[in-house]
């Protein structure tokens, strides 16, 4: 039986005993009633009200009375005969218990249907199987709560189930059946801010479109799929009871998405990445199961396009291992827990040191030395690269002008700075407020920056480093070569020198497509008279390489390691001597 809906039995009370009564009563109140009212002799309609006649769009009771009242629930269009059964086993209810409450579809004389809610209520005074049925038409109100249900669990741009909605699909399914394997897929897609950057976010959410079309086609209609935000999608499978099932089902999903996807004019190719988490296996609630995927899925991204990969719990050390090194972080500037290191680099005629570049390092008071490589890409991830990257800036102009106070021979000071630095828009007011704070004159500055500078956001840094170059900064590209940049790009960005990445020093005379790459980057550079700095220079057979290519400088552990600022300062002055 139904919840039981909002009637007043008080009025049916009335009408039963009108009814016995009055004939004269029965009828004001049956016309009063401001619902459609029947009167059955057990299944049959024996009298209606007006609210009756006009629901069910007849012209008059005739219509309505003697009709068993089961033919109402009947579609002609079927010969289903189940609605007669269930009406007849509520009416049959309702004389056993005194009332019986349920909802069901009805027909209109026309053939038009309605969702509607039925009340039968016995009458035990009157013969044996005298009922009152109340009738309401609850169409539009179904409708409404059908909207609210679509607003609360489905995603408005894909139209698939959303976060709510699975986690309380997950919740009850481990409710219903504790004792069922089951294994949720979170899957992300590969480089899909690269299209929301370069072609915009319309165009992108039409992508999202095509994709969870994709998934729901390839998933099929027994598997619920839910996109839980930006382009993450999940789902689960159903009863999976080895890891050759869950990787079988994986494997159809990356394999989907080796089609190219078309929209428009439009084509792309996208590849993505699957986490695993198994129940009970990787977590025996909703929650864990989905951090646990999401964990796996990062770990699938650190591989290039379409991997799979299983929760384990070592990724999960590995996951609190980085949370712990991102909370220390936070706190790390004001704790002064930063310091530099400098690499010089060297005039390869001359042998003379010429330049240095600043390295950051990490001494954390809880967790030791820390490595840039695993704070670095936190840093970015967080935007710390921001705050950490100025206070880089300012320590190396004042150090290097500290140095020329004490009257060591001036030298330029290389700092590294992040794209995310040169994209905020008061970055050159910055570095000019920091070169008056310290007073270290322009020339002896310089910014290098990443070769993989995205065109989306070209013009802007074009401009940055233009107003830099203006203030006699000198500007560089690190790891030259492992890119995207042309040479000819270079001179729009005001670049003075090209820093050649060591992995193609390191095998200078031994690999020969790479030492023909050195010697074509140089001869280049020096037609457009850029200056050339080689990275990585370990040995004398790289450095006498670089001399007769006519390379301008180089850094590398055959002429020092990063020292720290005492260590610098010795090694500035015996190199002057």
């Amino acid at each position: 039986m139904e919840k039981q809906n909002n009637i007043d039995f008080q009025n049916i009370h009335n009408i039963k005993y009108s009814y016995n009564d009055s004939s004269i009563r029965h009828d004001l109140l049956f016309e009063h009633l401001p619902e459609a009212v029947f009167i059955l002799d057990k299944y049959k309609i024996i009298n209606c009200n007006s609210f009756a006649i006009d629901l069910f769009n007849c012209h008059s009771k005739k219509d309505l009375v003697d009709l068993d009242f089961s033919i109402l629930s009947i579609d002609k269009t079927k010969k289903s005969t189940r609605s007669i059964d269930r009406n007849n086993s509520m009416i049959d209810g309702a004389i056993k218990v005194g009332a019986c409450h349920f909802v069901s579809s009805y027909f209109k004389k026309d053939g038009s249907s309605f969702l509607a809610s039925i009340s039968f209520v016995h009458i035990p005074e009157d013969s044996y199987g005298r009922i009152v049925a109340v009738v309401r038409d609850i169409t539009e109100n179904n409708k409404k709560e059908q909207e609210i249900n679509t607003l609360a669990f489905k995603d408005g741009l894909t139209g698939l189930y959303n976060r709510n909605y699975f986690l309380k699909h997950i919740d009850q399914k481990i409710s219903e059946s504790p004792d069922e394997t089951f294994a949720i897929l979170f899957m992300d897609l590969d480089g899909f801010k690269k299209i929301n950057d370069n072609l915009g976010h319309a165009n992108g959410d039409k992508l999202l479109e095509v994709v969870g079309n994709k998934l729901k086609t390839v998933m099929g209609p027994s598997n619920k799929i839910a996109r839980i935000g930006g382009d993450e999608f999940i789902t689960l499978i159903n009863s999976a009871y080895d890891t050759d099932e869950i990787i079988e089902f994986a494997n159809r999903v990356v394999e989907f998405f080796q089609q190219p996807f078309i929209f428009d004019t439009h084509i792309f190719h996208m590849s993505i990445s699957i986490g695993i988490a198994i129940y009970p296996l990787n977590g025996c609630d909703v929650e864990t199961l989905i951090k646990n995927a999401d964990i796996a899925m990062y770990k699938a991204k650190e591989n290039t396009g379409s991997h799979i990969e299983f929760f384990s719990q070592n990724l999960n050390e590995k996951i609190n291992s980085q949370f712990v090194l991102e909370n220390n972080l936070w706190f790390a500037l004001d704790n002064d827990e930063f310091y530099l290191e400098y690499q010089p680099i060297i005039d390869i005629e001359s042998t003379k040191i010429v330049s240095a570049e600043t390295l950051t390092r990490w001494q954390s008071k809880k967790l030791g030395l820390i490595p840039p490589y695993k704070f670095i890409p936190i840093a970015e991830e967080n935007n710390l690269i921001i705050p950490i990257g100025k206070w880089v800036l300012k320590e190396a102009c004042r150090q290097n002008k500290e140095w020329q106070d004490m009257g060591i021979a001036p030298i330029t000071i290389a700092v590294n700075v992040s794209l995310k630095q040169l994209e905020q828009d008061d970055f050159v007011d910055t570095v000019n407020e920091i070169l008056e704070e310290t007073g270290l004159d322009p020339k002896y500055l310089e910014i290098e920056l990443t070769e993989s500078i995205p065109v989306e956001n070209i013009s802007h840094i074009i401009n940055v480093l233009s107003s830099l170059s203006g203030l006699g900064i000198k500007l560089s590209i690190d790891d030259f070569g492992t890119g995207y940049s042309s040479l000819g790009q270079l001179k729009k960005l005001s670049i003075d020198k090209l820093k050649i990445d060591k992995s193609f020093v390191n095998d200078i005379n031994v690999d020969t497509d790479n030492t023909q790459i050195v010697s074509t980057i140089i001869a280049m550079a020096n037609i457009l008279k850029l200056q050339v700095v080689a990275e990585g220079i370990e040995t004398n057979n790289q450095l006498s390489f670089l001399k007769e290519n006519h390379c301008d400088m180089g850094q590398g552990f055959l002429f020092s390691r990063p020292l720290g600022k005492d260590s610098f300062i010795e090694f500035l002055k015996n190199n002057s001597k």
